[in-house]
């Protein structure tokens, strides 16, 4: 199988390298002007390791190449030089570099897959029957053999968008100034493109070694082309006929299919290896995620890492389990840098929303070692978002340490970062601390144009107010939050469930008509029981309610079944808080050990000291506290260790401990209490 090389240039022209094991930046490194054509032809050629520059030769010329051919993508950011420098012809070991090395000029990775439902356009100016008796032997092919209805086709704005393929057979120029010639008088053929053209094109005609089909190629990619082949160097037309019956007939794509018959033939001069490619490169859906990650890792709108993850945070379900299962089944397939990072964004996912598909995943995970110093920070951020989802703090926060002293921290990464240690903070009862990362978020914000990550801190800043016992603040912040939404014209359902828990609790003005809202829109919410679905959090928002105020109907009952079964799975957290707010709410306590076991299991240890508290059970309690606070402690260290930004982190546990014990453990323990000292369930 082909290795890959991908080659671009950054915005301050330094080169980098990106293969699927490792990213290498070559800096402002240059390519020689392309050799004289007799240089080119002679029998030993020019060496290509005395030729080009050691840095980029090295990666080009590993061990056993010969045995393991490599595709060359070069970006069109590259500068021209790197285009039209005739790679395929200089020589390694006696042997033309091409034997081993594919070369994609403008490569751009396929996003689609191509058109095939239209016709084969030709444009045929050879002077004898070569190939024509090729093209009529199959159908689906227009033949445009006159000159004249060639230029007629063109100059009248005739779209060719609608055609599979264009082939362009004609004798070629010289220079960029004479590309094609006409078959009867030999003078330049000009060639006036329409707006659009098919989404392959095949231009069989001899060029010399220094490119001149360059600037012909690159048109036909700016017009909808996502692959153009040409000539290079002097073609055989007997061979090129041959190639092109071989092209016609094929069901995949024009560079896999080229390259298929280059491996069945020898090279011979002017055969198949004397074409050049262009546009589409063989870079899989998710190896472009981490392609884009090292092209724009500054720039969160084109980094096709972050598009990923907003259309996993806004809960598209069915694209996110289409991707775990992709991950699963064909991840071997996938560059091993791209797999570095993403298999651990994978096991977050997959602990999500596919829990079936948690430990195939994971074996893939634990077995894999290839290591990236500027994806440690990505990975991280994956591994510490699972541990979380499981309730395993030590582990999360250690991989956040870890990735917060990663000496390639770039922004955007210290802001992902940065936003899970805070919410882990959050969950871990210790808001000084967490309003110093929420300071250092809120200014890294400020430099950065990253609209998700806005919105996501109005709910950071909201959690982060309840557990200073700060209300007013908490609730602007979800109002804020809520308006968002519904001006971008999306559904409120989560951020109005979020107002009605707050309210709920702090006995709010409001409250009851937040919940005839709630209560008017649940029977329509899709999916109740799915986990971390809406449904969910909405009904734990009117449970809460139902006991604050106490309505006279028990409307939670027709959903204690459902929540009874989603206790095994992934989350139980929002359906055990469920369980637990309805005993509270009615005084029956049927379903209180169900309750209490799927918190244990979920590790809800300070939420389950709160709800002991509130039922009168102080063993209980201080058990769950006690609990809570070996993990806190032990979650802590990692930070504590490395100091991280100057927080003293043990003092801080040591404080909100003894205020924990103080509130938790007093004789009368009412919901104002929990509330005020930012102790309720969040």
């Amino acid at each position: 199988m082909p290795g890959n090389l991908y080659l671009w240039a950054d915005s301050q022209n330094a080169i980098h390298a990106l293969s699927p094991e490792r990213h290498v930046e070559l800096g402002l490194l240059e390519v020689p002007d392309s050799p004289p054509q007799n240089d080119q032809t002679r029998t030993n050629g020019i060496d290509a390791a005395g030729f080009l520059p050691e840095l980029l030769w090295e990666l080009l010329a590993p061990p056993h190449a010969e045995e393991h051919p490599l595709i060359l993508m070069l970006d069109k950011s590259l500068p021209r030089p790197w285009h039209t420098l005739a790679w395929e012809q200089l020589n390694w070991r006696g042997a033309k570099l091409g034997s081993f090395l594919k070369v994609i000029r403008y490569a751009q990775p396929a996003t689609e897959q191509p058109h095939r439902s239209g016709e084969t356009l030709i444009w045929d100016q050879w002077p004898d029957n070569k190939f024509k008796e090729v093209i009529h032997q199959r159908q689906g092919i227009e033949r445009r053999f006159k000159r004249e209805q060639i230029e007629r086709d063109i100059q009248s704005g005739r779209d060719l968008g609608h055609f599979a393929r264009l082939v362009i057979i004609a004798h070629g120029g010289e220079s960029e100034a004479k590309l094609l010639l006409d078959k009867s008088t030999k003078q330049a053929w000009d060639i006036r493109w329409p707006a659009t053209v098919p989404y392959e094109v095949l231009i069989l005609a001899c060029a010399p070694y220094q490119g001149n089909f360059h600037g012909l190629a690159v048109a036909c990619l700016e017009r909808g082309a996502r692959a153009v082949i040409c000539g290079h160097g002097r073609l055989n037309a007997a061979l090129m006929a041959s190639a092109l019956a071989f092209w016609l007939d094929a069901d995949s794509a024009a560079h896999e299919t080229l390259w298929a018959l280059q491996a069945q033939q020898p090279s011979e001069p002017g055969g198949v290896h004397w074409l050049r490619y262009y546009g589409d490169a063989p870079v899989t859906a998710y190896d472009r995620l981490t392609l884009g990650f090292f092209q724009h890792p500054e720039d969160p709108k084109k980094n096709p890492v972050t598009e990923l993850s907003k259309s996993v945070n806004d809960e598209k379900q069915g694209t996110v389990i289409a991707f775990l299962q992709a991950m699963k089944d064909s991840a071997t397939t996938y560059w091993p840098l791209t797999q570095f990072w993403l298999l651990s964004v994978v096991l977050y996912w997959a602990e999500k929303n596919k829990h079936a598909l948690f430990a195939p995943i994971k074996k893939q995970f634990d077995s894999f070692t290839v290591c990236c110093d500027e994806l440690v920070p990505e990975r991280a951020y994956g591994l510490a978002a699972m541990y979380r989802r499981q309730g395993s703090y030590p582990l999360a926060v250690a991989q956040l340490a870890e990735g917060l002293q990663c000496g390639t921290l770039k922004p955007q990464q210290e802001i992902n970062l940065l936003g899970s240690l805070l919410n882990n903070l959050i969950d871990l009862n210790v808001p000084e601390c967490g309003q110093i990362i929420f300071d250092r978020l809120d200014n890294c914000l400020a430099n950065v144009d990253d609209g998700r990550q806005a919105f996501h801190l109005l709910d950071r800043r909201a959690r982060l107010a309840l557990r200073q016992g700060n209300m007013d603040a908490a609730v602007l912040s979800l109002q804020t939050k809520r308006q968002q939404v519904v001006v971008q014209g999306n559904e409120d359902t989560r951020e109005l469930a979020s107002l009605l828990y707050v309210s709920a609790w702090f006995d709010r003005p409001d409250v009851n008509e937040l919940a005839e809202a709630a209560l008017k829109i649940l029977p329509s919410v899709p999916d109740f029981g799915g986990g971390n679905d809406t449904g969910a959090y909405l009904l734990r928002a009117l449970a809460v309610w139902q006991w604050r105020q106490q309505p006279a109907a028990d409307f939670l009952a027709a959903f204690l079944p459902a929540c009874k079964e989603q206790l095994i799975g992934q989350d139980p957290g929002p359906h055990a808080y469920i369980l637990a707010y309805q005993c509270l709410a009615t005084g029956c306590y049927d379903n209180w050990q169900q309750a209490i076991a799927g918190l244990e299991q979920g590790r809800y240890w300070l939420e389950l000291a709160a709800f002991h508290a509130l039922a009168g059970q102080p063993r209980e309690t201080r058990r769950a506290l006690d609990k809570f606070h070996t993990l806190r402690d032990g979650s802590l260290q990692p930070l504590a260790n490395q100091t991280l930004y100057g927080i003293d982190w043990l003092t801080a546990e040591a404080e909100q401990q003894a205020v924990e014990k103080a509130i938790l453990l007093a004789d009368d323990v009412t919901a104002a209490s929990l509330a005020r000292h930012g102790l309720l369930p969040l």
